[in-house]
């Protein structure tokens, strides 16, 4: 695109689904040979509106930087092995990278690394700059793994997926070192039809000041003090046991620097009907207004003992849900789960 095209721009389907753009503007004439310097105001002045707008959908960076990156991205390699309940995973890199993510199964337990990372359910971070080499990380599962693939260009944050077929098997007794994953908004498709990670309802009633949406891969909330945002645990009527974990967990960024507090929600029903709802808050403001900093750069991970929800049957949840909100905001959310 060029300064003088028409039209809205494209950056939240593209940060939606995946890709990039290039975006042309010359709010100056500085360093252009043969021509005097001039400010154009109405282009820098463009420039300096849209930046803030697109921050959290967009990554910024140098030609040579985002090219490096991408040329590194590409040219790694990745393997998996399974023995017993142990998985493998070797990454293999013929250039240097930064911050590369892998995206794995939300049931894996990461174990260990051979370099720095940061890991949450389903997805581990290889921290700062990594040189060219091998890097191994393990992983508690007990589960088989697919082919695992090199991952398509993305406009923010690149991932390596590594995919896991539908067991055959019931699954593991929940346990307190086995999280049970809600949502990790993952997957923009799977949110646009109402469904979290679980395979369950999860929406907003139309209450929110525009649409709840998954950018990349995580739920941008445009919140009032009215609205409220949910996800069920389980179908319909039907009580969902969770007795076997201790905390909630969730992580919250705030694009615009301004502090949005609220009430994390957990609902639970009776056990004879497995219909008739309560209400259990916890008012997270103050966890929320204690934390620094804050901004786009800041995620702010809030491990919520469940005792802090005060008495509930844990054997029979219905969903987990945001509201009481303290003023207009955008609030990002990037995963939800229990362990």
């Amino acid at each position: 695109m060029s300064d003088h095209a028409t039209g809205p721009l494209p950056q939240r389907t593209i940060a939606k689904y995946g890709g990039q753009y290039t975006f042309l503007i010359h709010p100056t004439t500085a360093g252009l040979p043969g021509l005097t310097q001039t400010l154009f105001s109405d282009k820098f002045a463009f420039q300096q509106t849209l930046t803030p707008k697109i921050a959290n959908v967009s990554y910024f960076d140098t030609m040579s930087g985002r090219g490096d990156f991408h040329s590194a991205r590409i040219a790694s390699g990745i393997d998996v092995a399974v023995v017993g309940t142990t998985a493998t995973v070797t990454v293999t890199l013929t250039k240097p990278i930064r911050d590369l993510t892998l995206k794995v199964p939300t049931a894996w337990a990461f174990a260990s690394s051979t370099v720095g990372v940061k890991a949450t359910p389903g997805a581990v971070v290889l921290l700062n700059t990594v040189a060219a080499g091998t890097v191994k990380l393990t992983f508690k599962t007990s589960g088989t793994v697919a082919a695992a693939v090199n991952p398509a260009p993305g406009p923010t944050k690149t991932t390596t997926t590594i995919s896991i077929p539908s067991p055959t098997v019931p699954p593991p007794t929940p346990t307190p070192n086995n999280p049970r994953m809600v949502d990790d908004f993952a997957d923009p498709s799977r949110y646009s039809s109402e469904q979290n990670a679980m395979g369950y309802y999860t929406g907003d009633d139309g209450t929110v000041a525009n649409k709840t949406s998954v950018q990349d891969d995580w739920l941008l909330l445009t919140v009032k003090p009215t609205s409220y945002w949910y996800t069920l645990l389980g179908a319909a009527n039907t009580c969902n046991d969770f007795s076997a974990y201790k905390t909630l967990s969730l992580a919250v960024r705030y694009p615009t620097t301004t502090r949005v507090g609220f009430n994390v929600v957990i609902q639970d029903v009776d056990a004879a009907s497995c219909s008739e709802t309560t209400q259990h808050p916890f008012n997270a403001t103050a966890l929320i207004n204690a934390a620094t900093p804050v901004g786009p750069d800041n995620w702010l991970h809030l491990d919520l003992p469940l005792t802090n929800f005060g008495t509930f049957n844990a054997k029979s949840l219905k969903a987990v849900t945001l509201s009481g909100f303290t003023t207009n905001g955008l609030i990002e959310v990037d995963y939800i789960y229990f362990s």
